[in-house]
Order: C-alpha cells, then sequence, then structure tokens
C-alpha cells in the first residue's frame, strides 16, 4: 500500500507556502523544516516547519507541530516539545495540526509552560478526517489534499494578521541581535588587541617589520581617516589593526560555525572549555575547517603571533556564549552572509575604503563581460563577494547548472582578510550541502608587492 507519512506531510505544507510567497499573497518570506534545535536539555529537537517573516535577516516568526489525527491536537507532550522549542526561539507562538484540527498558540511573556498557553485560534474539524488512515493512506489523503490546502491558507492568513496588527510579540531579529551582541563586545576587546600589539612591537622585530608593511599597504585606508572629518584626526595604526583583528576573528568564527552544521561530522562544533588559552582552542577547530579546504578564511598570517590577555579571553569567550544561543542549523545562509556584511559599522565600512558595489551594477558589468556558461572570470578586489555572485548566476542563467564546475570557473582574491571570508561566504552558500563546495577565493597582493618593496628599500637607502 502506498503510505504518506507526517514528514511527507510536512513537506507538501512547505511546498504549499512557499507557492503562496511566489505568487507574492502572503508576507511570509520562507518555511522550512528539517532544521535542528538545540534546546535547554541540550538534545537537538526537529521543528516540523519554522515560518520566516524575514528570510535575509533570519527573523523567525513561529514553528509549527504537526502530527497524524492519533495524537491530539493539545497533546500535553506535542505541547511542550513545541514550547521548549518557542523558548529556544524566542517566539511568542507556535501551530499545532494534527489533520483533523489546527490551533494558533499564544505564549504570554516568558513564561515558556503549558499554563501560560492561550488559544488565539482554533480552527474547525476537517471533514471526512477521524483517524491516522485519512491521511496515512495515499488516496485517502489526496481525497483530502485540497481541504487541507485550503486551511493552509486560512492559518497563512490569520498569522500575518496577527503579526500586522501587532497582537503578538516581535519576532526576534536574529541578525540584529547578534550584530548588538558584537558590536558591543568590539567596544571593549578592541583595545586589549590594542594593548598586545603595542607590547609586540617592542619585542619581535618580525612583527615589528611585518606591521611596518602592513601599515603601508593601508596607506590609502590611514589617510581616509585622519581626514574623514572636518579636521585632521590623529590615527593610530595600532588601534585600527587591532579592529581589523576583532573582525577577522569574528567573521572565522561565524563561518566556522556554518561549516560545522554543514559538514556534520567532517569538523567538530566549536565547542570551547573554558576561558583559557583561547587562541590554542580556536586553532584546534580551525585546523580542522583548513585540512578540508577554505584557505582564503583560515590561513593564518602576522597578526595570529597576538596574544589574548586574560581581559579579551573572557570578553570573546562571553560573547561566544551568546551567539551560540543560536542554532545555526536553522539559519538560511544568507542570514550568515546578512550578519558577517554588517558586523562593520557603516561608518567605517566607509572610512576603511569598503565600498560595495550594488548587485544592479553588477549585473550590468557582468552581462556585458560574460558571453556564455564557459567562461572564466576573476575578480581581484572581490571584497563581500557581490560580483562573484552574479558570475555564478550568470553562469547559470547561460545553463552550467554544476555546482561544482562554476566554482572552478570563478575567482576571486582580496588583500584584506575580512572581504575575503565574505567572498568565500557568498560562493558557499550557493549549495551549503554539497561537500565538495570550495570556493577559489585567495588571499593575495598582486597589485602592491612590488611597491611596497620599492617603498621598503628607497626607506633603507634614504636613512
Amino acid at each position: 500500500m502506498n503510505r504518506f507519512n507526517e514528514r511527507a506531510w510536512a513537506g507538501q505544507i512547505i511546498s504549499w507556502i512557499k507557492e503562496e510567497i511566489y505568487k507574492g499573497t502572503t508576507i511570509f518570506q520562507d518555511a522550512t523544516n528539517d532544521e535542528g534545535i538545540k534546546v535547554a536539555s541540550g538534545r537537538t529537537k526537529f521543528p516540523d516547519i519554522l515560518l520566516f517573516i524575514d528570510k535575509i535577516s533570519g527573523i523567525i516568526f513561529n514553528g509549527w507541530e504537526l502530527k497524524f489525527p492519533d495524537t491530539a491536537v493539545d497533546d500535553p507532550e506535542m505541547l511542550l516539545n513545541a514550547l521548549e522549542k518557542a523558548a529556544r526561539l524566542k517566539s511568542s507562538s507556535f501551530v499545532t495540526w494534527n489533520g483533523i484540527q489546527a490551533i494558533i498558540w499564544q505564549i504570554h511573556g516568558s513564561d515558556y509552560t503549558i499554563g501560560a498557553l492561550t488559544p488565539l485560534k482554533v480552527y474547525p474539524k476537517m471533514p471526512g478526517v477521524n483517524n491516522r488512515n485519512d491521511l496515512s493512506e495515499k488516496s485517502n489523503y489526496l481525497k483530502r489534499e485540497p481541504k487541507l490546502q485550503k486551511q493552509l491558507l486560512d492559518i497563512l492568513h490569520d498569522l500575518q494578521q496577527l503579526y500586522q496588527d501587532g497582537k503578538l510579540q516581535e519576532a526576534i531579529n536574529i541578525s540584529d541581535e547578534l550584530i548588538g551582541a558584537v558590536g558591543k563586545a568590539a567596544v571593549q576587546i578592541i583595545p586589549q588587541f590594542k594593548v598586545e600589539i603595542d607590547k609586540l612591537k617592542g619585542v619581535d622585530a618580525d612583527f615589528r617589520s611585518e606591521f611596518n608593511k602592513w601599515k603601508i599597504i593601508e596607506t590609502a585606508t590611514l589617510k581616509i581617516l585622519s581626514s574623514s572629518s572636518r579636521r585632521v584626526e590623529h590615527i593610530d595604526p595600532e588601534e585600527i589593526l587591532a579592529k581589523f583583528i576583532f573582525y577577522k576573528l569574528i567573521g572565522k568564527i561565524l563561518f566556522y560555525m556554518t561549516l560545522s552544521e554543514n559538514l556534520s561530522g567532517r569538523i567538530s562544533k566549536l565547542t570551547l572549555i573554558n576561558s583559557n588559552e583561547l587562541k590554542v582552542q580556536f586553532q584546534k577547530f580551525f585546523n580542522e575547517a583548513q585540512k578540508i579546504d577554505y584557505q582564503a578564511v583560515f590561513t593564518s598570517d602576522f597578526t595570529d603571533k597576538i596574544s589574548f590577555n586574560k581581559t579579551a579571553e573572557k570578553l570573546i569567550f562571553d560573547l561566544i556564549g551568546i551567539v551560540n544561543n543560536f542554532d545555526f542549523k536553522i539559519l538560511p545562509s544568507s542570514v550568515i552572509s546578512n550578519i558577517l556584511e554588517n558586523l562593520v559599522p557603516k561608518d567605517e565600512k566607509q572610512k576603511f575604503g569598503q565600498y560595495f558595489t550594488s548587485e544592479s551594477l553588477t549585473i550590468l558589468v557582468t552581462l556585458s563581460a560574460v558571453k556564455n556558461k564557459n567562461f572564466l572570470v576573476f575578480d581581484p578586489t572581490s571584497g563581500t563577494g557581490t560580483f562573484l555572485n552574479t558570475f555564478y548566476n550568470t553562469l547559470k542563467f547561460y545553463g552550467n547548472n554544476d555546482h561544482q564546475i562554476l566554482l572552478s570557473q570563478i575567482w576571486g582574491n582580496d588583500i584584506s582578510h575580512f572581504p575575503a571570508v565574505l567572498s568565500v561566504i557568498n560562493l558557499y552558500k550557493q549549495k551549503v550541502e554539497d561537500t565538495a563546495n570550495f570556493p577559489r577565493v585567495t588571499r593575495k597582493d598582486f597589485f602592491i608587492r612590488v611597491y611596497v618593496k620599492w617603498i621598503l628599500y628607497n626607506t633603507r637607502e634614504s636613512s
């Protein structure tokens, strides 16, 4: 007998939601399932559906629990499971649906207990659905499918009304939460990095030499910073380098967390034992990723000599604790990319010379340059990877649908570490489930290597 199970039904409901999204009949932007959420008990549980109000920012409206008719729509165990997941998502509502009946539940405040639940909307029972066999037997399910789809549309409509009327607390904006936490931590951590840079310059000649090379490379940036206001300001190169180091570290951590979720079993979860010797702990994880690939993200440079003092270790450890509140498995890759692209405040991006090409302009340039699916393309200053992303979509438009072949035709480079991380992510996110997902992004100084050597030579000659 051809059977239909709860998993298949969840997939069908998601396809209906995505159809409404495509038609533009709902404000919701995405729906997913099979994404594990690590709950308070330490176990990983799987919501049947996660409904997103904003796909880019990762704003989750609520989760749904789906069962067949042999489980009551208000079954206590199902409600407890839903509440545990809602607490992790910081959601103020969830939906239960057993095929016979659906309920939208409201959670009052931060009390994630059954006693604090209120049924906001109880839908009429579905005619002709009385037991499990009415849905699990495929021919029976197909007879009832149109009415189930109609009920799904009613649920979506009501959830949209709830969101727009503001009767539920606002859904959590994951991007803003993480970016805000990183911004607060930066205020305290960056000065600690500067202290360690000053110390290392005084005792390590090799580091001092590399630091001087870095200053030459970033001459334009330092000049922009010193003249970005009406009066000339004194700019401390050590402080600017400390900022670069901080954002590079956060980029590596967030990307590693993304990898560990999508390459499950190949690299370990980033779990810190304590706040002692954080650099050693981080490097152990980063080495795992580097053995697979992603050199542009995890290759070391001279700044890796800088120590984390006890104050910095405690601050970073606390920040990772906040980041770990969000299970990266449930976040679309576009959310991670958005978070990384917005870690650096907008005013600092401009001061650092990080001007970002709009997607519409990259499309215009790419379509005039790339003529067929066999083109090889290279962006020597790829920044956040907007051009690389457009290259990918353009080659795919011309008929090249093989992800690994596409990656082999697209090359990027950026001398700065943090933008290189973003370039990698923009290509990586195209197919996160591919275990051979290796963007060709390098970190080289092709255009200034000779210039730096010339400056250093002339500096010695004149001294």
